[in-house]
């Protein structure tokens, strides 16, 4: 090949990465979609709070909401999402999952800080206030006995 075909070849790389690049920055930054709010709260089972855990939160389709879902994690029965992921308001589903909180070694993988599950992964529906801000959430105490066919415990 002559110098000329050689120069042309490197040049292609170097265009189309600039292309590509461009293209994804147009699509990232925008506040696309529903606006996110952070929210807060306390979680009980059984009327005693959570020592560890996480929530899912989806938008309830079936609702009528759509948007992004959020999660947030679980520490002493206080629960935060996270600062700019937060949740869209409106109906949503919430998978909660919730351990004691005490340490227990696992089969070779070392030792598990959440430890013993409190009950199956529970399932419930909640209403987000507009804004976001702070919802307390109560799992009841017979979360355990009521399970839907995936073993996941459901709101009766």
């Amino acid at each position: 090949m002559t110098d000329f075909m050689n120069k042309k070849l490197r040049r292609v790389p170097t265009w189309s990465t600039l292309l590509l690049s461009t293209l994804l920055l147009a699509g990232c930054g925008g506040s696309d979609g529903p606006p996110r709010y952070d929210l807060t709260g306390s979680i009980t089972f059984g009327g005693n709070p959570i020592p560890r855990g996480s929530l899912t939160f989806s938008p309830d389709s079936s609702q009528g909401n759509s948007g992004p879902g959020a999660t947030a994690g679980i520490i002493d029965g206080k629960y935060a999402t996270q600062e700019g992921k937060g949740v869209i308001s409106g109906a949503h589903i919430v998978v909660v999952q919730a351990y004691d909180g005490v340490p227990v070694e696992t089969d070779g993988e070392g030792m598990d800080p959440n430890g013993t599950s409190l009950f199956p992964s529970y399932t419930m529906q909640i209403s987000v206030p507009e804004n976001g801000g702070t919802l307390d959430i109560e799992v009841p105490g017979d979360a355990a006995t009521s399970v839907n066919s995936r073993g996941n415990a459901i709101d009766p």
